[in-house]
């Protein structure tokens, strides 16, 4: 079978719909699949590269969360679509409103997995309202999920959301599941209980929440949380009441090495800082 997969970001971009799609794109091709990315970045075998589409308001967000958005240029998309069997989309944007438009007028299978939440979205723009998120939901609905044939969600919630919303198209939960390498380790000696919070530095992913609940619990002076990743959200150095180890790295990173990143053994007892702690220099994986 000859899949083609649309996302708008595939190079360096450490979000967990890239890193997904990653891991699906190489199991689907170990099992005799062809398959094809039609996204940004630079050339590379089975990749249809198209430009990026530059957005004035937003582009330096964009920028610094390092993911960019695909301009949807109709000769490259016509050409890598012309022998698929199936157009996977993977965030909705213009590049799935036209790739799915372009497989529907070929009579091409379009399916469409669930990353985005309207809320991601606004949230890096600064919106934080619930009637505003309701209508991008609805709006990402018409133009992406209910024009595909089928829709899958990695998650229970993530469907839930979708037809509290209006979906109609039948969908399928299929996790983003866990890779072979990772195994469970043996629990390192600590004096402390370690909260590892590995993920993109971004506003949607609530670290405020994860912080204030540490802050809140009876057991706080024994806890160490570690905030593992990278964005453009500097402020989880300091925001709270409780110390944050911030530490950079760039996409997934080896097991091994980010495992290595964990506190062994801490020598100063939690505090509460006046202002915060200053972010430490970021620092990336390989």
């Amino acid at each position: 079978m000859h899949i083609a997969m649309l996302l708008d970001a595939w190079d360096d971009a450490p979000t967990g719909a890239v890193i997904s799609t990653r891991r699906f794109t190489e199991r689907l091709r170990e099992r005799g699949h062809t398959v094809t990315v039609v996204s940004t970045g630079s050339p590379e075998p089975g990749k249809v590269v198209l430009p990026e589409l530059r957005v004035p308001l937003a582009q330096s967000i964009i920028t610094k969360m390092r993911t960019p958005l695909a301009r949807p240029d109709r000769p490259l998309l016509a050409r890598a679509l012309a022998d698929a069997d199936v157009v996977h989309v993977h965030t909705p944007f213009l590049l799935a409103m036209r790739g799915i438009t372009m497989a529907r007028l070929a009579g091409v299978p379009t399916v469409a997995t669930f990353h985005v939440r309207a809320e991601h979205v606004l949230r890096n723009i600064g919106v934080r309202g619930q009637t505003t998120a309701d209508l991008l939901s609805r709006l990402l609905l018409r133009v992406v999920y209910n024009r595909c044939d089928h829709v899958i969600c990695p998650s229970g919630f993530g469907e839930t959301e979708l037809r509290r919303h209006g979906l109609r198209t039948p969908s399928t939960v299929v996790s983003n599941g866990i890779p072979a390498e990772y195994q469970p380790r043996a629990r390192p000696v600590n004096d402390r209980f370690v909260i590892l919070s590995v993920g993109r530095l971004a506003p949607e992913k609530r670290h405020d929440v994860l912080i204030e609940a540490v802050r809140r619990s009876r057991h706080e002076p024994g806890i160490q949380l570690v905030v593992l990743g990278d964005g453009r959200d500097r402020a989880v150095g300091s925001i709270g009441a409780v110390p944050v180890h911030r530490r950079g790295a760039g996409g997934a990173g080896s097991p091994d090495r980010l495992l290595d990143r964990t506190p062994r053994r801490t020598d100063r007892r939690p505090r509460r800082p006046r202002g915060g702690l200053p972010a430490p220099p970021r620092r990336r994986f390989g």
